[in-house]
């Protein structure tokens, strides 16, 4: 009976580690990410700029404004509510944002990847529209250069405020170091 009874858990575990292996690898390969589960973000950009109501402000590694804004980003990028495949920001709306919306870009010279459970590539600038339709819906783009490809994951509401919070102090100058 013992025989018996151990062949059956060892069969239930094969299973369920085959059932594992089959889940990871569909992710992996729709992903292009072996480490698509991981929910960390922590890719250093080489600059960040925030666009404000028609006010431009970049950002350096060293700048206590680049600290901040990028800890909210990595945090915010690490938790996504989901992923929508059919949005794009066009390039009238890019310009727009960037003459007189509110809106943030991270910058990378290498890209980076976003560990998602959604096709989201490799990317080396992120743009956050930080009002506007965009922003309602708390979409993230991302491109290959600074032209943003189709696609965008949303982030949970929570650190969407957090991150136009952090902006919005950031421009005024209340961030305390």
């Amino acid at each position: 009976m013992s025989r018996k009874r151990s062949t059956i858990l060892g069969g239930v575990f094969v299973g369920l580690l085959v059932i594992g292996l089959s889940f990871w690898f569909a992710g992996a390969v729709t992903n292009e990410d072996p480490l698509w589960f991981l929910r960390s973000f922590n890719a250093k950009a080489d600059w960040i700029v925030l666009y404000w109501d028609g006010r431009t402000s970049h950002f350096f590694e060293g700048d206590p404004q680049y600290d901040v804004l990028l800890s909210a980003f990595s945090q915010a990028i690490a938790r996504e509510s989901g992923y929508e495949g059919h949005i794009a920001l066009s390039d009238e709306d890019l310009q727009r944002q960037r003459d007189e919306g509110r809106f943030l870009e991270f910058h990378y010279s290498q890209p980076v990847q976003v560990h998602t459970r959604y096709p989201f590539p490799p990317a080396r600038c992120f743009f956050i529209p930080l009002s506007g339709e965009h922003a309602a819906r708390q979409r993230v783009f991302s491109g290959p250069s600074d032209r943003p490809r189709d696609g965008a994951l949303r982030l949970r509401d929570d650190h969407f405020a957090d991150l136009i919070d952090i902006a919005q102090k950031t421009v005024f100058g209340d961030l305390s170091p």
